[in-house]
């Protein structure tokens, strides 16, 4: 056991070793793959939460619903839809709170708003001066995560609990927090799923190319299940290594993934054209 781990370990670097993969169970390289696809997934990932606003960013918010609730605002959520009494458009701590049927283009709001919708809310801090240096913080997501929420009782509910200030924020930090986690729930699920189709793809062509090593060969050299294995095998080193410095530059980490695999895509496929014995 101790050596196949150490195996695995070398083909992360090693073509030669790479080469031993065609010999592994076809479940364990679907596994493999999966958790490529994951490492793959990572840099885009941690761009879009670099991206994100997130509920800490967005100053005053807290001190903006404490007023709506104490204005016990006729609108309620229920089984993820949102429904109000009243249009309302009002200001509140620096904010302008108001009800429409659908979000608008959020990135074109100049003012710090808060907004409800039919489906979706979003929050969105814009700094008060041109001269501040602070960029615009959006937080917007669907209600999936919220049960059920009437605004109108959360004031009374507050005065209920004996420390209104601290139910406020607690209530505050559920909304915010929800919103924020159904919507990057949702686009790590885009991702990921847009990563895994795209390395399937990879994985379908490349094991293809590798078919070509058989092409006038006095001997059939792979077979069409080694050169997948082999395909999936080589990306783990780039996956790792694009996850690793996805963080520090997300940008650049899925560029570079594509282009170290494709070299070392082509280094064993010359490997596997050189060979004179039948790999599988």
């Amino acid at each position: 056991m101790k050596e196949k781990f150490l195996t695995f370990g070398r083909m992360l670097i090693s073509n030669d070793a790479v080469l031993k993969a065609v010999k592994v169970p076809m479940l364990l390289t679907f596994l493999v793959f999966i958790v490529n696809v994951f490492l793959i997934s990572a840099a885009p990932f941690f761009g879009l939460i670099q991206t994100m606003g997130h509920p800490n960013d967005l100053e005053n918010a807290h001190a903006a619903f404490a007023e709506i609730y104490d204005n016990e605002i006729d609108c309620r959520i229920d089984q993820g839809l949102l429904s109000c009494d009243t249009d309302y458009d009002m200001n509140v701590a620096g904010y302008r709170f108001f009800y429409t049927e659908r979000l608008p283009e959020l990135s074109e709001i100049d003012v710090s708003s808060i907004i409800l919708a039919d489906e979706r809310a979003a929050v969105v801090h814009v700094p008060a001066t041109p001269d501040d240096n602070q960029e615009k913080h959006i937080v917007s997501g669907d209600y999936r995560l919220i049960d059920t929420l009437d605004f109108s009782e959360v004031r009374n509910a507050a005065e209920a609990a004996n420390d209104k200030e601290t139910y406020y924020a607690d209530m505050t930090d559920m909304i915010l927090n929800n919103l924020y986690f159904a919507n990057i729930g949702q686009s790590i699920l885009f991702i990921y799923t847009a990563q895994f189709m795209q390395m399937l793809i990879y994985i379908i062509f490349i094991s293809l190319m590798f078919m070509l090593a058989n092409f006038k060969a006095p001997v059939k050299k792979i077979t069409y299940a080694s050169s997948i294995r082999l395909t999936v095998f080589a990306m783990t080193g780039p996956a790792l290594l694009s996850a690793l410095l996805g963080w520090f530059m997300a940008g650049w980490a899925s560029f570079l993934f594509i282009v170290v695999y494709m070299i070392r895509v082509v280094m064993v496929y010359f490997k596997v054209n050189a060979s004179d014995t039948p790999l599988y």
